[in-house]
């Protein structure tokens, strides 16, 4: 054999084998790496997935932790005997806003007793009141705000505002005065079991 075809038939098979090498060594190499790519890439997911889930679990951790003040909770509820602390917060309420109020708490009988306002737990009672204000726009405006603020749990029903008019000669003016009625309950701690009496 000549050289030039010793070269030629040397370079045929070395590309023979190269080409053999890369079918059968290099292409499934380079798959299996696709394959361990996109597991990569599904266990990084994964581990994100994992990482916001601890994330939302430490917040919801700290929130609990912060809605652990039961005794607050428990103290925000008055007995029923000591409803007069909440009224004075109203008359207080008044007092700061410039407000002049009229507060009407009515107790109830059984059957004339409305319905409830909430589903109310065990040991809950409602009391249902009427505050009438007295008071520039304003005023009304913060004694709510001051309301809102009290310590102690009330749900107001209704609001009913309404502005005092004048007649000057044929003309109705409005003065600025605002008149209210506030609707609402008082949540009390209510007696399960009351004491025995001899």
């Amino acid at each position: 054999m000549k050289m030039i075809t010793k070269v030629l038939a040397s370079m045929i098979f070395g590309a023979v084998i190269f080409i053999l090498v890369v079918v059968f060594l290099a292409l499934p190499g380079l798959n299996d790496l696709d394959g361990i790519n996109a597991d990569a890439k599904q266990k990084k997911i994964e581990l994100e997935i994992l990482e916001n889930q601890i994330r939302a679990f430490k917040t919801a951790q700290s929130d609990l932790a912060k809605a652990t003040r039961k005794e607050d909770i428990r103290n925000a509820f008055v007995a029923k005997e000591d409803l007069v602390v909440t009224v004075k917060e109203f008359e207080l309420a008044g007092a700061v806003t410039n407000t002049k109020t009229t507060l009407n708490i009515t107790e109830l009988g059984s059957k004339d007793k409305p319905s409830s306002v909430t589903n109310k737990p065990k040991g809950v009672e409602e009391i249902p009141y009427t505050i009438d204000t007295v008071n520039d726009y304003n005023g009304i405006v913060k004694f709510l705000d001051y309301l809102e603020h009290i310590p102690h749990f009330t749900e107001i029903s209704k609001i009913s505002l309404s502005s005092e008019v004048t007649n000057i000669g044929l003309d109705k003016i409005r003065t600025g005065v605002v008149f209210g009625q506030i609707k609402g309950v008082f949540f009390v701690k209510s007696v399960i079991n009351p004491p025995a009496t001899k």
